[in-house]
Order: C-alpha cells, then sequence, then structure tokens
C-alpha cells in the first residue's frame, strides 16, 4: 500500500476517503510494480472544495511529485446560498442528493488519476488509443459500494458558564489586600528592625557630639 498523508479541507470524514484511497493505491500499486516502478515514498493528498456548480470531481498533480489536490463537489449543505440564485440553490441540493451515490466511484476514479500523474504519467501515456479509455478506467470500482459518503461528525460545543464580572472583581480586590497586608507586615517589621538600630548608633554618637538627637 503507498503511504499517504492527509489535508482535509472538506466536510467529508477523512476516515471514508482513505478507506477508498488505499484500496485504490493497492490497485495501483500491483499494476506499477509488474511494470517495474516502485512506490515507496508518501503522498500528500489535499482535499478542497470544487469553486464551480458544474465540476463534480477533478484535480491536479505534478509529474513525479508526491502532492496532489482532488476537488470535491460540496455537498447540499454547504452551498454558499449568497453565490446563486435561489432558484438554482434549490435545484442544486435536489441534484446533489441524488449525486452523493455516486461520489464515491468518482473520487475513487480521481485519486487513482492523480496518482498515475505522480509516477510519471502524462495525458499522452494515461490514454489508451486502442481501448478508447483513460488508464484510470480500466479498474474495477465496484467495491466502493461499501464505502457510502460519510461526512466529519459534528463538533461538541461545549458551553461554557457565563462569569459574572463583579465576583471576577471581588476575588481580584481580595487577592490585592491581602498583596498589601503582606507588604505591610514586612514594611512594619522593617521599621522596627531600622528604629532599634538607630538608638543602638544614638547611644553611642549622641554624647560624642557627633550627632544630633530628633
Amino acid at each position: 500500500m503507498i503511504k499517504l498523508r492527509f489535508i482535509n479541507d472538506t466536510d467529508y470524514y477523512t476516515p471514508w476517503l482513505r478507506k477508498i484511497f488505499n484500496r485504490c493505491s493497492k490497485m495501483v500499486k500491483r499494476r506499477l510494480k509488474s511494470k517495474g516502478i516502485s512506490s515507496y515514498y508518501q503522498h500528500t493528498v489535499h482535499l478542497v472544495y470544487a469553486k464551480s456548480l458544474t465540476i463534480f470531481t477533478g484535480g491536479y498533480a505534478h509529474l513525479n511529485g508526491t502532492r496532489m489536490t482532488i476537488k470535491i463537489i460540496r455537498p447540499p449543505h454547504k452551498i454558499i446560498m449568497n453565490r446563486f440564485p435561489q432558484g438554482i440553490i434549490e435545484l442544486e441540493k435536489k441534484e446533489r442528493e441524488k449525486l452523493m451515490n455516486e461520489l464515491p466511484k468518482k473520487v475513487a476514479r480521481t485519486f487513482v488519476h492523480e496518482l498515475y500523474h505522480c509516477y510519471g504519467y502524462d495525458h499522452d501515456k494515461m490514454f489508451l488509443p486502442r481501448k478508447k479509455v483513460w488508464i484510470e478506467d480500466t479498474y474495477n470500482y465496484d467495491w466502493v459500494s461499501k464505502y457510502p459518503v460519510q461526512f466529519k461528525p459534528p463538533k461538541k460545543v461545549i458551553e461554557k458558564p457565563k462569569e459574572d464580572i463583579r465576583v471576577k472583581r471581588y476575588y481580584r480586590i481580595i487577592d490585592l489586600l491581602k498583596e498589601w497586608q503582606s507588604k505591610m507586615k514586612r514594611a512594619q517589621t522593617k521599621i522596627k528592625t531600622l528604629t532599634v538600630r538607630k538608638k543602638r548608633y544614638e547611644q553611642v554618637l549622641i554624647p560624642l557630639g557627633k550627632v544630633k538627637k530628633d
């Protein structure tokens, strides 16, 4: 199996995508191995939403690179409401709900296509003129029916109890009061010590006339 690292900027569930892509990578690896092509290095798969309403799945990857980007159709609940007229939005939602059944196979096919680019295959090599098909279409994707579309689970929002600012300030005053009381005690102790030392010097110096008594 080819090592994969995911950067998922969509609402599609990463473990779901990983299952499909791992299965695809095994198929591709077997064929590459039979042709003497090694597949030991790690690939980064970046998943983003397709910006256009017309794009179902697509992507791009550099030849002999280790990174690919796969564009996936926005699910019905992620259509941007302020970008299109309301009539188109409602139609798109219904159509996309139907298309969700086809998405696993489309995503698998797109991944295989981009993975071949990473192993040095350009479009001339990937299109098979005798069969008049792309190389990714020579694989069997019937197994993807076992992996229906999954979305990321909703994040649990933990509501923090609202703190009364007056209570917070009250405890801050208590802390400051303790701090200044401690400073006051240290100051009183220091004053007593210095007063004793002052009297001790006065007992010696005043009789000699070197200092004046306060």
